[in-house]
């Protein structure tokens, strides 16, 4: 089991890379992260491993954690349709 001490030095590490996602738009914003990244490791546009990988996994959760600011949710891929639809919050 990890300890919180970690869980927040890990969050607190997440910020920085958070405020600069913050200020994407919704086209830059509104995807599903994961399956582009399962997409660029399938099409061979990325080594596995990936030498970035913990790079790609920061950059990752900023990105879900402002999908669920923004949208109340993680955009999915649901049959080619993105859930939850685009609409601010504030």
């Amino acid at each position: 089991m990890t300890s919180e001490e970690h869980f927040f030095d890990l969050l607190k590490s997440l910020y920085p890379y958070w405020k600069h996602v913050r200020e994407y738009d919704d086209e830059h914003l509104h995807y599903d992260r994961h399956s582009d990244i399962l997409e660029m490791m399938e099409k061979g546009w990325t080594e596995t491993p990936d030498l970035d990988e913990f790079d790609t996994d920061v950059q990752s959760l900023v990105i879900i954690i402002e999908q669920l600011l923004r949208y109340n949710g993680i955009v999915k891929n649901v049959g080619g349709e993105l859930f939850p639809p685009m609409k601010i919050t504030e």
